[in-house]
């Protein structure tokens, strides 16, 4: 049977444009429930090895699940007190939480996630206690073995071949796309260096004021000036799309620019910390 001194910890979420405390619902650990959750993160190998050999190489590797998680919520008045879910309420709880359009944003608002941003679907059942719906059960999945950090955003402007460093903070050893905008402050041809990967993002023939970006997540590169002005830009592009890196000893990203610009840079970092 339910007691209040049950409750170890309770806190919100926000989901899809809502707090879960508009709708009165606080996530509760109780003393006879266990989490049950997966960091994600799970890397699948694959292996081959020699018919004269015992030793195994890893020729690919996959990550085999996303991360999912089970979590109770429970109506509460004050954040103390258990109240009841009225069929009225579940009608417009479930309204927001359980859609068939996708993924949609999902935050826990706690300390150590505040700015961990989870992309989830969520299914959601009943908890009825002393004959009353008191709360639900949901399961959360999400699209990815990951957390990803909330949306970096710098701006600063470089002179010609003036370096500047960026540190990729990723849990992931690799390579991360970015969003990427450039406005030229001289013409010329554009030549883009991240010294850890020796790497050149290059477009030609580029128009003082012109403002180009480049999504990488996309592979999309586009012109602020008209198709005839810069009529080339396919071809003037070497279609090395902008990207931060990272090795496992070396976070340090010096990017060198070969015009004077004005770069504005969108990016996240990968966070293997589960839910």
């Amino acid at each position: 049977m339910w007691k209040e001194e049950t409750f170890m910890f309770c806190k919100t979420f926000w989901f899809n444009g809502h707090h879960s405390d508009d709708f009165g619902l606080y996530i509760l650990s109780l003393d006879n429930f266990e989490e049950d959750s997966t960091i994600g993160s799970n890397i699948e190998f694959t292996t081959v090895k020699n018919s004269n050999s015992d030793v195994e190489k890893v020729v690919a590797t996959q990550y085999s699940e996303s991360i999912t998680t089970k979590i109770q919520v429970f109506k509460l008045e004050n954040c103390h007190k258990m109240g009841e879910i009225n069929p009225r309420e579940l009608s417009n709880i479930m309204r927001w939480l359980n859609r068939k359009d996708g993924f949609h944003t999902f935050k826990l608002i706690e300390e150590d996630y505040d700015d961990l941003c989870f992309e989830a679907m969520i299914n959601a059942t009943k908890i009825k206690i002393g004959g009353y719906i008191r709360g639900l059960e949901l399961t959360i999945t999400t699209n990815k073995p990951y957390v990803c950090t909330d949306d970096i955003t710098k701006t600063f402007t470089v002179a010609k071949n003036q370096p500047i460093v960026l540190l990729d903070d990723s849990d992931e050893v690799g390579y991360r796309y970015c969003h990427i905008q450039i406005k030229l402050l001289e013409a010329g041809n554009l030549s883009i260096c991240n010294g850890i990967e020796n790497r050149y993002t290059v477009i030609n023939n580029c128009k003082q004021g012109e403002v180009i970006e480049m999504f990488g997540d996309t592979q999309i590169i586009t012109s602020s000036l008209s198709s005839s002005t810069h009529s080339t830009l396919y071809d003037d592009f070497n279609y090395a799309y902008f990207r931060l890196a990272n090795t496992y000893d070396n976070r340090v990203n010096k990017l060198t620019f070969s015009l004077a610009c004005q770069i504005t840079l969108t990016y996240n970092f990968i966070r293997k910390v589960g839910m």
